[in-house]
């Protein structure tokens, strides 16, 4: 019974943060001027967990590799979730190459210029309009895809930048 319950909080993202999570949650409750700005901190958080865990960045997720070493259903399940995600995380990263979908806004000033200049959106896709142009296009309110799409291709520019370290990301799968 125990496992149903926690498979159920897994699957409505309602299961409990990490340490770093439950951290930022608790200040967040201890001061009321926080409260309403970080009203609903669980969910979001672990919508963005789950698409880690199951992203190419998984690998280093300290409940996969926990999975992974239990053997049995758990490492079925986790290499599952890993081969999944990594074909996923393959296809967003070549459309991050090739400009074809944005992550988050970067947050080097120069950097942010010249992406404004050049009329590329945050969090956005590349589409064709009737009149044939290109245009992009916001994909921030796609929801549940949005949030862990949106950080993997920060994720990946940031990297591909040299802004972001291994100790960054698995800093990340703690909260």
């Amino acid at each position: 019974m125990i496992n149903a319950l926690e498979r159920a909080d897994t699957l409505t993202f309602t299961n409990e943060l990490g340490r770093i999570g439950r951290s930022i949650q608790k200040v967040a409750k201890s001061h009321p001027v926080v409260t309403p700005i970080v009203p609903f901190w669980r969910t979001p958080m672990n919508v963005s967990k789950q698409g880690i865990y199951r992203s190419p960045l998984g690998v280093l997720a300290p409940k996969n590799v926990a999975d992974i070493w239990a053997g049995g259903r758990r490492q079925d399940e986790a290499l599952a979730r890993l081969a999944t995600g990594g074909v996923i995380g393959l296809a967003i990263y070549d459309s991050v190459m090739n400009g074809d979908i944005t992550g988050a806004t970067p947050t080097n000033e120069g950097d942010r210029e010249l992406q404004r200049s050049m009329g590329i959106a945050p969090l956005s896709r590349k589409i064709k309009g009737e009149d044939g142009q290109t245009l992009m296009e916001s994909y921030a309110r796609l929801e549940p895809l949005a949030t862990p799409v949106g950080m993997i291709a920060t994720l990946i520019d940031a990297h591909s930048k040299g802004q972001l370290s291994t100790d960054d990301v698995q800093g990340a799968m703690e909260l």
